[in-house]
């Protein structure tokens, strides 16, 4: 696995908390060691773990005034939060608080090593509707800044191909815990861990935040340490066929940052290929691109060497998604006249962006080209981890 000098130094720092010398940085090492770990979004974990260590003043400081922005900005997230919680509980709406807002709390135990930039909760389906219209009465749907907030029905609804995940069965698994002085339910360890592998390796493709989610699962794996069953985690991994998107993940974590990941999670048989993959997760947690900016890739698809039935199927999935997925992109309540009046606005949208990247296509722009060929492989690659 080859790392570049500031990438060492960085992955070093984070696993400082089990011991480490940094004698031997120099100045310039100091000062890239502070730009890394605010470009990684990680650094207040940096600052937690040299805290008590001697390093330059201007570092210090940099990487304290981060840790003080980021518990500063949660402090208010958690304050609307409290509100938001028993809102909905008063509404008889059950939630699962997640990622975020549970890693800082209650996996973390210190707010202000985990910045959030929204707070994602998870609602039943029959309750979506009645959810979004009682927070758009109370302000903070469909954007509220003190507290930007992302409703769910289901986890990694928006992958391509979709998972087959059971979302009532995370809600029978689901665990009491208190949130923001709140009663609430958080998802099983087991389901936490996975879901935080599915997001870095499915949703993001290993980019994105990657590094920030790697100490996620690192953090996780050990404040549950006593608790995690790995059998459980395997065979889940399978049912979801995540396999090999869990399996890259938690080799990730334990070998760029130590996390205490058992040999027995891993396929007895070794994949002659496994190397090449870790090596290209490795590239994308520190180099790769998001994918937010790059074409949807339901209309790359429809550019792929398949047969016109399968593009046709694509193209419906395409244009006509379901509600959710339409109340959740236009921040419109579920099931109301302007959820579905939405779908205009989204043809119109489609086919202002789509229509010209057709004729793009068509005209074989290479920019445009090179937008397409790379979502699909970033879609190839989703249905390779997606075959266990």
């Amino acid at each position: 696995m080859k790392l570049q000098r500031e990438e060492k130094i960085l992955l070093d720092c984070l696993k400082a908390q089990n011991g480490g010398d940094f004698e031997w940085l120099t100045a310039a090492d100091w000062s890239l060691l502070s730009r890394q770990s605010l470009k990684y979004g990680v650094s207040p974990l940096v600052y937690e773990h040299l805290k008590e260590r001697a390093f330059p003043d201007n570092v210090m400081g940099e990487l304290r005034q981060s840790y003080l922005v980021t518990a500063a900005g949660n402090v208010r997230h958690y304050h609307e939060l409290t509100k938001v919680l028993r809102m909905l509980r008063n509404e008889g709406i059950a939630v699962i608080v997640l990622k975020g807002a549970h890693l800082a709390e209650i996996v973390y135990g210190n707010i202000g090593l985990r910045p959030m930039c929204d707070v994602d909760l998870l609602v039943r389906k029959n309750d979506l509707s009645k959810a979004q219209a009682r927070l758009m009465e109370a302000g903070y749907y469909p954007f509220n800044a003190r507290l930007p907030l992302d409703i769910h029905w289901s986890i990694e609804h928006n992958i391509v191909p979709p998972l087959p995940i059971d979302v009532e069965e995370l809600w029978e698994r689901a665990e009491a815990c208190s949130i923001a002085d709140q009663n609430v339910l958080v998802l099983s360890p087991e389901d936490l861990l996975l879901h935080l592998c599915i997001h870095l390796s499915f949703h993001h493709l290993f980019s994105f935040a990657a590094l920030r989610t790697l100490c996620d699962i690192r953090e996780t794996i050990r404040h549950y340490a006593t608790r995690i069953d790995w059998g459980i985690v395997g065979e889940r991994a399978k049912e979801w066929k995540v396999s090999k998107g869990v399996e890259i993940s938690l080799l990730l974590a334990r070998k760029l940052l130590d996390a205490d990941v058992p040999d027995t999670v891993f396929p007895t048989h070794k994949n002659q290929h496994l190397d090449s993959y870790i090596q290209w997760a490795v590239h994308q947690i520190f180099h790769g691109g998001a994918d937010r900016d790059l074409l949807s890739p339901f209309f790359c698809f429809l550019w792929r060497p398949v047969s016109m039935r399968q593009k046709a199927a694509h193209l419906l999935k395409f244009m006509i998604p379901p509600s959710e997925h339409v109340s959740e992109r236009f921040q419109t309540t579920h099931g109301s006249r302007k959820n579905y009046l939405s779908y205009i606005t989204r043809v119109k949208e489609h086919f202002g962006e789509y229509a010209q990247a057709t004729w793009k296509m068509l005209t074989r722009d290479p920019e445009t080209i090179q937008q397409v060929t790379r979502q699909n492989q970033n879609t190839a690659m989703r249905e390779w981890l997606s075959s266990n």
